[in-house]
């Protein structure tokens, strides 16, 4: 049975309230559609998984492996609703965690771990290198590429990166400003690789990547 999307227009952006983050609707919608952990793929930054594999996912020829149950994935888990209370505290705001969809391209999809009126909010529980330097002002590309699709998305002008820590408590964080340059060409890459999902058509060769641990 189909699940029927229902969006909700709030302000100027498209929020699917039929998906919550999480669930297994959520995980459905994601193989035809590209998200903020897609598009770092996509552009060929990411140090995980080539284009090919994220295509043989979304195209159903690969089951991608379930990782919910692995140590790092359920401290991120358990750690982003105190890092976003802590974030809420910190700055006076109130964050929503919608789904929000594209205006034009209903296939491009943000699921953000917060929203408010004039920001949206990326957190992320790294390793202590990484954490250390964003407290520097240093964020991976491909952690760049999924707030500005997010930014995107969401039609806001900057998103805050924050690296929480929950063995210290430790919380840092760096603004990253909207890239509309960046977002002419992640659309059209974005595009391309849709219409080879929905055309079963395999993408070009992949570049060999490093796995970053």
């Amino acid at each position: 049975m189909s699940t029927v999307s229902t969006y909700t227009v709030r302000m100027d952006l498209f929020e699917d309230t039929s998906l919550v983050q999480g669930s297994d609707a959520w995980k459905a919608a994601r193989k035809g559609r590209i998200g903020g952990s897609d598009i770092a793929v996509i552009m060929r930054i990411s140090p995980y998984k080539t284009r090919l594999a994220l295509w043989e996912e979304k195209t159903g020829r690969v089951v991608a492996p379930n990782i919910s149950n692995l140590p790092h994935v359920q401290r991120g888990i358990r750690a982003e609703p105190i890092a976003r209370d802590l974030i809420e505290k910190r700055h006076q705001v109130s964050y929503t965690t919608p789904v929000l969809v594209h205006p034009e391209h209903e296939w491009a999809v943000a699921s953000l771990d917060g929203l408010c009126d004039d920001h949206t909010l990326e957190i992320k529980t790294m390793s202590l290198k990484k954490h250390l330097d964003v407290r520097d002002g240093v964020v991976p590309d491909y952690y760049i590429a999924q707030v500005l699709w997010g930014l995107m998305i969401a039609n806001r002008e900057r998103g805050l990166f924050a690296s929480y820590r929950p063995e210290d408590k430790s919380l840092y964080e760096t603004w990253i400003e909207r890239d509309r340059k960046w977002e002419v060409e992640a659309t059209v890459k974005a595009s391309d690789f849709i219409n080879w999902v929905r055309s079963d058509t395999k993408p070009p060769d992949d570049f060999v990547f490093t796995w970053a641990g």
